[in-house]
């Protein structure tokens, strides 16, 4: 049963990701990519602005709604666009390095094939 499987995308091999891809394709499966924790880059984009926590942080400021107003719109910011936009480039690096090493696999294996010495009178390659 693979409904909640996960692996680090580092440990999954090109052929598996070949293969899930192609489940993906026809539709058969669905795929994610996700960071392991989420909770800690939402919270490095909800800080991405240092300027704005100094100046909610002066005494006598009370600019504590302007620091949640930002903060809350980073994390909309991660939700809906950084995070599907980061796993659609990781998805599309991760399926052409897999399609890559598959192609010099192919002509690692062919190789052997194309150099070795014609057998008399059989076929060994014949293109129409």
């Amino acid at each position: 049963d693979y409904a909640d499987f996960e692996r680090p995308l580092s440990a999954v091999s090109s052929h598996a990701w070949l293969a899930m891809h192609r489940g993906v394709e026809l539709k058969l499966l669905r795929l994610s990519v996700a960071p392991r924790d989420e909770a800690s880059v939402a919270a490095a984009v909800a800080r991405a602005c240092p300027p704005l926590r100094s100046y909610s942080a002066r005494p006598g400021g009370g600019h504590r709604l302007c620091l949640a107003l930002a903060e809350g719109a980073a994390a909309e910011a991660w939700s809906r666009l950084l995070k599907p936009s980061l796993a659609r480039e990781v998805q599309r690096r991760a399926l052409e390095a897999a399609r890559s090493e598959a192609i010099e696999c192919f002509a690692a294996n062919l190789s052997p094939l194309l150099l070795a010495p014609p057998l008399r009178g059989t076929a060994v390659l014949g293109v129409d």
